[in-house]
């Protein structure tokens, strides 16, 4: 299992729920703006969102970004390591002791991240912080990214996160020659085995890619609810708009906690009486249930801890 971070990243990983919000990093006035809609973090993004032309630009913007970030964690896109812009985006990273970690797309496998992972460790080395506290959240995005992404999340201790690029006719659609609808038909098995190879190499943070229709706020609404009925632990944003729905899906309510309180006490009492199973709202409750009512109390405290 990966081991917990006290970094820039502590915030964004204690958090038992998880809204990110994706931002070029060619407009200078956007991160000001993102990490003041409430997220638990803002990536600036460097790769797709960002022209050619644009990128040299985009660099420095995210230089100084990091030279200026508090508060909200910070994550940065970088564009993949076979690329000829790689080596340029780790430069505008040096200010590592204020960088929370990078997002790293297209990944097929551990050789994708190992120059990242070296890259970082020479940051950190640089910037005098913690070995391993910047971390790396690779984002699957073809077929043979997801039947290595267990491999990928192992290998690397520094891997806290991992993202599935699920946007209509994106990356992962076209890789899979499926055809996206808004009931996600194309995507049920994708997300069922990530989050369970996820889960099974210990990471909590699992997050669903964009949904790029900026005026459906009932398909976002739909999308968050599957992909948190899948176990999924938040969203990327693609707007400030979505950031709510987003959190509205993924952060426990004020009735799932009271509710979690109840049964709680409910078993309490029974346990007393020497019982080891209770009925409760008209379900039969148990150890199982207590924990999962456990886990959403401690979601929502450290939610607002970090909000």
């Amino acid at each position: 299992m990966n081991p917990p971070n006290a970094g820039p990243a502590g915030s964004l990983l204690a958090c038992g729920s998880h809204s990110l919000l994706i931002v070029p990093a060619s407009r200078n006035d956007r991160y000001a703006r993102a990490a003041g809609t409430g997220v638990d973090a803002v990536i600036l993004d460097l790769e797709d969102s960002v022209a050619p032309a644009a990128k040299p630009q985009a660099r420095q913007h995210v230089a100084a970004a990091l030279r200026e970030a508090s508060g909200v964690p910070l994550l940065v896109r970088i564009n993949h390591p076979s690329s000829a812009e790689f080596a340029l985006d780790v430069k505008a990273l040096v200010a590592g002791g204020r960088l929370a970690g990078v997002c790293v797309p297209k990944v097929d496998g551990p050789e994708d991240l190992a120059p990242v992972n070296s890259a970082l460790q020479e940051i950190e080395r640089a910037a005098g912080v913690e070995p391993g506290s910047i971390i790396m959240i690779p984002t699957v995005e073809s077929a043979i990214g997801l039947r290595s992404a267990y491999d990928v999340i192992r290998q690397f201790p520094r891997v806290r996160g991992v993202c599935l690029a699920s946007a209509a006719d994106g990356d992962f659609i076209e890789s899979i020659a499926a055809r996206w609808t808004p009931k996600g038909e194309a995507l049920s098995y994708a997300r069922g085995r990530l989050v369970c190879d996820a889960r099974a190499a210990g990471l909590t943070l699992v997050l669903d890619g964009a949904f790029q229709f900026l005026d459906d706020e009932a398909g976002l609404a739909a999308e968050c609810e599957t992909v948190r009925n899948y176990g999924f632990s938040g969203k990327v944003a693609i707007h400030p708009k979505q950031v709510p729905a987003i959190q509205n899906a993924f952060r426990p309510s004020e009735s799932d906690v009271q509710q979690a309180h109840e049964l709680i006490e409910a078993f309490r009492v029974a346990e007393s009486n020497g019982h080891g199973v209770v009925q409760h709202r008209g379900s039969m409750i148990d150890y199982a249930n207590v924990r999962r009512a456990r886990t959403i109390i401690a979601h929502a405290a450290r939610a607002k801890l970090v909000a």
